[in-house]
């Protein structure tokens, strides 16, 4: 399951294994950006990224490598239509 949370002072997108309870962080760790989830496509994620200075973008995440607490997402830009 995927969920929005905050985490310090910027919204973040969590994964939550119902089964363990185990909680990652699917957002890159260096990120200042705000996260906000827009949809599910299968097992990758379309989300909008935003802070206060910069123009949102909207960002599509895909699982690169799957590992037990070590699960790596790749983030791409998706172009504006305007």
């Amino acid at each position: 399951m995927i969920i929005s949370s905050i985490w310090h002072s910027c919204e973040v997108l969590l994964s939550v294994n119902v089964l363990s309870g185990e909680v990652l962080r699917i957002t890159p760790a260096d990120s200042t950006f705000s996260w906000n989830l827009l949809t599910l496509d299968g097992n990758n994620v379309l989300a909008i990224s935003s802070n206060p200075v910069n123009v949102p973008q909207i960002m599509y995440g895909i699982v690169i490598e799957k590992e037990k607490r070590n699960t790596t997402w790749s983030w791409s830009k998706i172009s504006s239509p305007v």
